[in-house]
């Protein structure tokens, strides 16, 4: 805009001003959210929440400063409200003026009248043009992870929890809470979708393989994310140890609790000192078979077998041929307590070679595998 002067005697002069025409608002800043050492980056694009620790004494805001090259002064504005109910603003806001990047306050007053808070921020320029609100939900939980059981599961081969029988170990969980936060819904208008609280509700799972309860000695803690499962395999295990898995769960609020399994031993030898006797009906020892032993039975008796480090679990007998190895017959699995089973040779006379030299073998096997 420019103003001309002109004198009686035809001589001129002028003054300028000038000004810039501008539309466009200030972009959406990123924005973080501090406290204790810990940080979470906010998108202004999107929703956001935090939790919040009931230990917490102090937190901050802070944001990139505007980058614009016309408009050096800028206003921040922060408005707290009950996320429980939008319409009703706590007594607590902020507005700033100048190249200010963050803003301090207690946790204290933050969360004075409610335990869910929604924090609002805006950018406006001199030319009274301003960026979008951006939303962030921040819950304050009472307390951290409670509850939880640890269980390490047994391979296919193993008949108890209380042992291993390899070098690998497989453990499940669940029954962690969370924590206490005073609500677990916020409201509609501040809400993006169902999925709003499932950080909230969630947690972070740590695994790790001791000798003692609690401890890490074989491993160090591995991040399983939010998995409720682990095997863990090529372990470092020592025969005649006893190991256990320990977990820590992790709420969003930075929170942990940490719980361990009961112990399984590594039980590396099997079965020892096993001795198997043939015997009649009448318990006479026999080496020889032949077709009176149809009326007289014969019997598999075994004594003498000893697993020091898981006790044995079950016994199997079976009926084989000697040259090839072929299996004629097999018991269903007997229990420990077992120490003589009857082969049906009546049934198996047909399948027997005159002369033939066949084997009866019981296998002995640990809780172990």
């Amino acid at each position: 805009v420019v103003v001309h002067a002109t004198s009686f005697a035809g001589r001129t002069a002028r003054a300028v001003a000038s000004f810039l025409f501008d539309r466009t608002a200030p972009e959406d800043l990123p924005v973080r959210v501090r406290w204790s050492g810990v940080s979470s980056r906010l998108s202004m694009a999107a929703r956001s929440q935090s939790c919040v620790a009931a230990h917490v004494d102090t937190i901050e805001l802070s944001w990139a400063r505007s980058v614009e090259t016309e408009f050096k002064s800028h206003t921040y504005s922060w408005t707290v409200i009950n996320a429980m109910e939008p319409r009703t603003p706590l007594k607590m806001a902020w507005q700033l003026t100048g190249q200010v990047s963050s803003v301090r306050f207690a946790a204290a007053e933050l969360f004075a009248t409610a335990d869910v808070v929604a924090i609002s921020a805006r950018s406006c320029n001199e030319a009274a043009l301003c960026s979008s609100p951006v939303w962030h939900v921040a819950y304050r939980f009472a307390d951290g992870p409670s509850d939880g059981d640890v269980a390490i599961v047994p391979s296919s081969a193993v008949a108890s929890a209380e042992y291993t029988g390899h070098n690998a170990i497989s453990a499940r969980w669940g029954g962690f809470r969370v924590g206490r936060v005073a609500a677990r819904k916020i409201a509609a208008d501040l809400s993006s979708g169902p999925d709003d609280n499932k950080t909230l509700l969630s947690l972070d799972y740590e695994a790790c393989i001791g000798t003692t309860p609690l401890s890490c000695q074989v491993t160090d803690f591995v991040s399983m994310g939010t998995n409720t499962s682990w095997a863990a395999n090529d372990l470092p295990l020592v025969c005649g140890s006893t190991y256990h898995v320990a977990v820590r769960a992790t709420n969003c609020a930075g929170a942990q609790r940490i719980v361990s399994s009961g112990g399984v031993k590594l039980c590396c030898e099997p079965p020892s000192g096993g001795v198997l006797h043939l015997e009649d009906a009448d318990g006479m020892p026999r080496r020889h078979v032949g077709i009176a032993t149809n009326a007289t039975g014969l019997q598999a008796r075994w004594a003498g077998f000893v697993e020091e480090c898981s006790g044995v679990r079950e016994y199997r007998v079976s009926l084989t041929h000697q040259a090839d190895g072929s299996a004629l017959w097999s018991s269903t699995i007997l229990p420990a307590s077992s120490a003589g089973v009857a082969v049906p040779f009546a049934s198996l006379e047909g399948a027997l070679i005159d002369g033939s030299k066949y084997e009866v073998v019981v296998h002995a096997t640990s809780h172990a595998g």
